[in-house]
């Protein structure tokens, strides 16, 4: 099976396969990005980590390789077992995601029609979240007429700093578009622990890039991208325990595909080994990824990914060459996987 290597170029030199000069970590081993077809062609990414398999035409399953210079598509026979579990109430298209900590499970419920925006495909959207603590308590959030969870999965991270997750979701409001929403435990409910303004227009959507202390400073901040569709602008916000204090506002990125049901269009690893997490996100037209870098005083651009064709699908991290260090691997509208070696 033939592949190619694409180049990484960096921002300071230019120079291909070089990375940007000066940089701790960034010129220690050039990165490498490799391109090979899928056969049958691309349906979507199924599973996390190493365990990633590509669902290619006919859906048939691929596990994804690299193996002496090569990615290699291992064609696998069983399908069934990619099947997602659903629970009663569930909606159709969403995701259980599974937590460490006093939230062990989560899940969206209650599909609505009540708002005709259908960004992610279908017109149904959750009407409410339902989560599972670690002591088997099952704890439901359900909204008003007027909002609706647009959204497909929660995400169960750490905003306010404290050391226990949350659940972070997408809210859209039927007349003022989409906002961020953080649910926490307390005293055995979920609540409202924050959420931004939203958009203030109908039909007007965001989407998480990730959630991680992206300066250093000991408190996560949250990346998200307004509008990705149309302009997209790229936020990163922390919440400062009864304010939102936005760090970080660019315009020109896109982490979804319209009526797609791939959110994570995105990556969150510490990109140039300095121990502090890196935004790996995809510009407007979504044929390059940035590495965004906080240097101590502000966001920088520090490296990019000519992909060569659009990024459509998630974006699954593995260490496939088994060298210590996160690989990328993701695919892209001519139905190329793309593995960015690190």
């Amino acid at each position: 099976m033939k592949i190619s290597r694409v180049a990484l170029a960096g921002l300071a030199t230019g120079l291909v396969i070089g990375l940007t000069a000066g940089v701790p970590g960034f010129g220690q081993a050039a990165d490498k990005f490799w391109r090979t077809a899928i056969p049958g062609g691309y349906v979507r990414i199924d599973g996390r980590g190493c365990t990633t398999r590509l669902i290619g035409g006919g859906d048939l399953p691929y596990r994804i390789r690299f193996v002496d210079g090569q990615i290699i598509l291992k064609s696998l026979d069983l399908v069934r077992q990619f099947a997602a579990p659903l629970e009663t109430g569930m909606l159709p298209d969403g995701e259980i995601v599974s937590g460490k900590g006093h939230l062990r499970r989560a899940w969206l419920s209650d599909p609505t029609d009540r708002y005709d925006h259908g960004v992610l495909g279908d017109r149904l959207e959750a009407g409410a979240v339902v989560a599972m603590t670690a002591d088997r308590q099952e704890l439901v959030f359900s909204l008003g007429p007027e909002s609706v969870f647009e959204d497909r999965f929660p995400r169960l991270v750490d905003v306010t700093g404290d050391g226990r997750e949350e659940i972070l979701l997408v809210r859209s409001y039927l007349d003022q578009g989409a906002a961020l929403v953080v649910l926490g435990a307390v005293a055995g409910r979920l609540r409202v622990v924050a959420e931004t303004p939203p958009i203030g227009t109908a039909h007007r959507w965001l989407n998480p890039a990730g959630v991680a202390d992206f300066d250093g400073d000991g408190r996560p901040e949250i990346a998200y991208i307004v509008t990705p569709h149309i302009g997209g602008v790229l936020k990163i916000i922390e919440w400062t325990g009864d304010a939102w204090r936005t760090e970080f506002i660019r315009r020109g990125y896109a982490n979804h595909v319209l009526g797609s049901r791939a959110l994570r269009l995105s990556a969150v690893i510490d990109y140039d080994g300095d121990g502090v997490d890196d935004l790996i996100v995809p510009t407007q037209n979504r044929r390059r990824l940035e590495v965004l870098r906080f240097d101590g005083e502000t966001y920088q651009t520090r490296a990019r990914v000519e992909l060569g064709s659009e990024l459509v699908s998630d974006i699954t991290q593995c260490d496939l060459d088994e060298n210590g260090r996160v690989d990328l691997i993701f695919v892209m509208a001519d139905d190329q996987v793309g593995v960015l070696l690190r």
